[in-house]
């Protein structure tokens, strides 16, 4: 089990971090009743995952506004978790039945070291999902077998992880996801990508 040292946020921080959640996680998913609680059940995580933040940027916490010399936060996209090839997450392939590679194939992604990323769950935006399992190995690690039986049922396709999973700078992550039907798939990661306000600029 990962260990990870924190620092605490500033009385301005809180502020700060409390002004993002009712604007962006809050307001801005209100859209969708399932991101919206998936994000406020992780909200003990995601400050903590802020906090381990700080302690590795050795920044200010400026929120979604952070400037070059501070860090800050923002929802995780596909294009975060992209090669430099590709800059995108590829739709995992569902050409025939059975576990196939997603996430980190050929060589496993790295996280950037001005970076760190909080995973929530999934969600797949597709009328009929093909992916029922996926399995995440990060430096080496094995996590056990994540069932999404509740894609099918979540009427906006979402599923939970079991518990977040937190990826530190450099740390190195692998998804393998199972096919249970051929054809077209949208699955994606849902959470939190922290960055140095530099690194933010060029990831947007």
């Amino acid at each position: 089990m990962a260990k990870f040292q924190t620092i605490f946020l500033t009385d301005n921080e809180k502020e700060i971090f409390e002004r993002d959640w009712e604007s962006v996680w809050q307001y801005d998913l209100s859209y969708n009743p399932e991101l919206h609680r998936m994000y406020s059940t992780g909200k003990s995580a995601i400050l903590f995952t802020c906090e381990v933040a700080k302690y590795h940027f050795k920044r200010s916490f400026g929120g979604v506004f952070a400037w070059p010399n501070e860090f800050g936060w923002t929802n995780l996209l596909p294009h975060h978790i992209g090669t430099k090839e590709t800059k995108l997450v590829p739709d995992p392939p569902c050409e025939e039945n059975g576990w196939v590679e997603w996430i980190g194939t050929p060589e496993p992604f790295v996280v950037p070291p001005n970076a760190m990323i909080l995973i929530l769950g999934v969600m797949d935006n597709i009328d009929t999902p093909k992916i029922d399992a996926i399995s995440l190995s990060i430096d080496n690690t094995e996590y056990p077998v994540w069932y999404l039986t509740s894609l099918k049922e979540a009427h906006f396709r979402t599923s939970k992880l079991p518990t977040p999973i937190h990826l530190k700078p450099n740390s190195r992550l692998t998804v393998k996801a199972r096919a249970i039907a051929p054809g077209p798939d949208n699955l994606r990661l849902i959470g939190v990508y922290f960055g140095t306000g530099d690194h933010l600029r060029e990831r947007k």
